[in-house]
């Protein structure tokens, strides 16, 4: 069977550090609505009938009723897809939570605070649910694999080999009490770093989303295909924003601006060299028997063998297309259509009996220590004669 794995995506989360620090805390609540349609369209793609959600969907002290719909009506485009939630310690199956307030969609099942089990013809799914903040009292051993000749998985969220007395409190379990169970694939929450493995079975995806400084590393999901013989699993990047710890010498700075600009630039994607093309015709181009194709005059007659041949559209450098061109004097005057595109060559105005010159070339851009600078415009970009 295949399926889908997400789990801590805290939907409407204040993103408080970020907010303060850099001031993307609104942007990250838009990209977390943008992962999940990447999710929903991926298992609309691939045909994925088993869609686990292993806790913390949202945040339940700030999660708007907008937010809710649109969670739901994403859930509605795959109707053909189980979909399981095991409510975390954000999202609690609280009384007056929207788990409980809220008409979810008809393939939504939501596990509450006992051990559950989703009977289908090949797969048993078991789940638990938090249904308070905190969550101590997870006793495994009212949990028994009712048929082992079929697939079975756990959907929950919680600690795995917690080793302090805050970790109990969070539904602790054990790596060696869950291989015990017999489980073929456990779909964990609550840890945001994943510890994916192809042929794991228990495993935690991590955020969806990266929330802060210290969840560095690729956020996204786990999918793949669960079987008795094996699991095969891949691990899906879905937050286009990765943090990285960079180190830097600070030394000889002296101001919080310079140590600003140091690390923008240290953490700045290299800028690939692009071709220089210039943006006008070489000197040594022969005189075409008509205009070119930006001429108003090409209309009027057809293109012959040797215009096709001698006659190369110049093309210009992306840099140059977004510096404004300069223009000679004579511009404030009204000339014929097509006089002043720095783009003819002057050989081509010359066979037209037009005696101006055209202004010079749109100057070239170059790249300089990754800064764009344009070139001074020395000279005409054609040669008089």
């Amino acid at each position: 069977m295949r399926f889908v794995h997400i789990a801590d995506m805290h939907f409407d989360m204040q993103f408080k550090m970020l907010s303060d620090k850099i001031g993307i805390g609104e942007q990250r609540r838009y990209d977390q609505r943008v992962i999940l349609r990447k999710i929903i369209n991926y298992i609309k793609e691939n045909n994925i009938k088993y869609f686990f959600i292993a806790g913390d969907l949202y945040e339940n002290q700030y999660m708007r009723t907008s937010t809710i719909e649109y969670i739901n009506k994403l859930f509605l485009e795959i109707d053909d897809t189980q979909i399981f939630i095991a409510p975390g310690n954000h999202d609690p199956l609280l009384k007056n939570s929207y788990y409980n307030n809220f008409l979810w969609n008809k393939n939504v099942h939501i596990f509450g605070p006992k051990f559950e089990r989703i009977e289908t013809d090949n797969i048993d799914i078991y789940g638990y649910g938090f249904d308070d903040f905190y969550c101590s009292n997870l006793n495994f051993n009212d949990l028994k694999i009712s048929n082992p000749n079929k697939i079975n998985i756990l959907v929950i969220h919680g600690t795995l080999d917690g080793a302090n007395l805050e970790d109990m409190q969070y539904n602790s379990m054990s790596t060696r009490m869950l291989q015990e169970k017999g489980f073929d694939y456990v779909a964990l929450g609550h840890i945001h770093k994943n510890n994916f493995k192809n042929d794991g079975k228990i495993i935690y995806p991590g955020s969806t989303i990266a929330m802060g400084f210290d969840e560095l590393g690729e956020h996204g999901m786990v999918t793949g295909e669960i079987s008795k013989l094996g699991n095969k699993l891949e691990f899906i990047k879905l937050d286009e924003l990765e943090f990285k710890k960079q180190e830097l010498d600070c030394t000889e700075l002296n101001s919080i601006e310079e140590t600003r600009c140091v690390a923008e630039f240290a953490t700045m994607a290299p800028i690939a060299p692009s071709p220089m093309i210039p943006s006008f015709l070489p000197l040594i181009s022969q005189p075409a028997n008509c205009f070119f194709c930006f001429s108003a005059s090409l209309s009027m007659c057809s293109l012959s063998s040797s215009c096709a041949t001698h006659s190369i559209p110049p093309t210009i450098s992306r840099e140059a297309r977004s510096i404004p061109a300069r223009t000679s004097s004579l511009t404030p005057f009204a000339f014929a259509p097509g006089v002043l595109k720095t783009t003819i060559p002057f050989f081509a105005q010359e066979s037209s009996g037009i005696l101006f010159t055209p202004a010079p070339a749109r100057p070239i851009a170059r790249r300089e220590s990754g800064r764009q600078r344009p070139y001074k415009n020395e000279k005409s970009a054609f040669k008089r004669t």
